[in-house]
């Protein structure tokens, strides 16, 4: 439980850090958009408290983490989204390159973790099963609740016999070829391990 406390304290000082980089000093704050980043900000893992909803970071922040949690944005703030999903890439790597160089490998998982993130639009701790096209959070809650089976990584659904899964999932036959065809994009690899020890 001590390490889930740690670890969600240092993403929140990780994303603070990332979204206070000057590539977002210019992200614009319209007339009337102040209460829309304060109620998207109240409503994330992290909130802030009394957040200063004109300043751009605090924006940025608010729709990195709406990113993750997959909670639409209209209006402007879905176009000021992807540059600040493009700025956080970008300065995620360069984290990840000045945090490895000091030798920090934690906070270098971490930075790389929180890029995984930003590429997959989904918070660490939800399920790998977001990952395919069509799966929202109850239908991934769904599938790690199968009687007989909890289907969990996306390897258990595409083992399920076809009636089964049709069953399961409740898709169309067009919705389900995109995930069969999402799966079969995935790389099987087998971990191969030599003994170098001579």
């Amino acid at each position: 439980m001590r390490w889930n406390s740690l670890l969600s304290t240092l993403m929140k000082g990780l994303l603070e850090i990332l979204t206070s980089a000057s590539e977002y000093d210019m992200i614009p704050i319209r007339p009337g958009e102040e209460d829309t980043v304060r109620r998207l900000i109240n409503h994330q893992r992290f909130s802030f408290e009394n957040p200063k909803c004109t300043d751009p970071h605090v924006k940025a922040h608010a729709l990195l983490q709406a990113h993750f949690s997959r909670q639409n944005v209209g209006g402007n703030l879905a176009m000021d989204q992807p540059d600040v999903l493009l700025s956080a890439t970008r300065l995620l790597q360069a984290m990840v390159d000045v945090i490895s160089s000091n030798g920090w490998l934690n906070l270098a998982l971490l930075a790389m973790e929180v890029s995984q993130m930003v590429t997959q639009g989904m918070w660490e701790r939800d399920s790998m099963l977001l990952q395919l096209p069509h799966f929202t959070k109850d239908l991934a809650k769904r599938c790690q609740e199968n009687p007989g089976k909890n289907i969990e990584p996306v390897f258990d659904l595409v083992e399920m016999e076809d009636e089964e899964r049709q069953e399961l999932l409740k898709m169309s036959d067009a919705q389900l070829l995109d995930i069969a065809r999402f799966c079969n994009r995935i790389p099987k690899h087998r971990p191969y391990l030599r003994d170098c020890g001579q």
